[in-house]
């Protein structure tokens, strides 16, 4: 192994980049700091909780199993590696989640969520089961994780949009066992808006937030600076009220591969960190 000078040893940000640069191994992704809103209001704490947990499931693998797939150039190099680390962490982190829900009383009753779901229609799509409770003004949601490749980043997903935009935000509610699998549940403030927002609308909100449309697409935006990426900002996603007010109900949001190194090598703490 070549011998690391001295005068970067000295310096915690260059030491943290060598051993970035010439580490293969897989590290977990971390958020951008400063997302104070992310684990704020309703279910913020039991969010923090299990994003920990799912944290510190990943670091607990060791070996040198999983290579760093972000790294890489070719995106099928890049797929097949996303794909093995996910085969590898995933396990670990439903073992390790299922444990602490049931210690910490979040694991939910999956019939009462069947019961409630198919009276209503069984409405959702490929990501998410969903029913309405009139009592609370509340849609809860049974996500079952097809758009996610860990636990981990689904937590991430449902942090950085509590940050980006809170007029709509996410409470993890707790767990479900559904078709065999820890299933997350997590709630959203009923909307009341009279249409969706135009693409103008759009543009100007993201523009005001630090981000710029990701070309040769209609409504996916980036923030470059933060390593965010907002994606699917179309009209039955952001909605807007009669005074003309947005909200941003659910987009596709998650962190971009190539602010991985910055985000992992900066010395700031963990948002999640307990």
């Amino acid at each position: 192994m070549t011998r690391i000078p001295q005068k970067d040893l000295l310096s915690l940000n260059n030491f943290l980049k060598i051993i970035y640069e010439r580490q293969e191994n897989y590290t977990p992704d971390r958020i951008p700091f400063r997302t104070e809103r992310a684990y704020a209001g309703r279910g913020g704490k039991k969010l923090k909780l299990a994003t920990s947990v799912a944290y510190r499931s990943h670091q607990s693998i060791r070996d040198n199993s999983i290579p760093e797939f972000t790294a890489e150039k070719e995106y099928k190099k890049k797929v097949a590696g996303r794909n093995l680390m996910s085969q590898r962490v995933k396990p670990v982190e439903e073992k390790w989640l299922r444990h602490w829900a049931e210690q910490v009383g979040l694991m939910m009753d999956n019939k009462e969520f069947d019961r409630k779901w198919m009276e209503q229609g069984q409405k959702g799509e490929a990501e998410n089961n969903v029913y309405f409770d009139e009592q609370a003004q509340r849609w809860f949601k049974r996500n079952n994780l097809s758009y996610h490749t860990t636990y981990l980043e689904f937590f991430y997903r449902i942090a950085l949009h509590n940050e980006s935009f809170p007029e709509a935000a996410y409470a993890l509610e707790g767990f479900v066992i559904n078709d065999g699998e820890l299933q997350p549940i997590i709630s959203q403030p009923h909307i009341r808006a009279s249409k969706g927002a135009s693409p103008v609308d759009v543009e100007k909100l993201m523009t005001r937030m630090g981000y710029t449309k990701i070309p040769g697409t209609q409504h996916d935006y980036i923030n470059r600076e933060k390593g965010i990426r907002v994606e699917d900002m179309h009209d039955e996603n952001v909605l807007m009220d009669d005074d003309g007010n947005l909200f941003v109900i659910d987009p596709v949001i998650y962190l971009d591969d190539e602010g991985k190194r910055h985000r992992i090598t900066s010395t700031d703490p963990l948002q999640h960190e307990l």
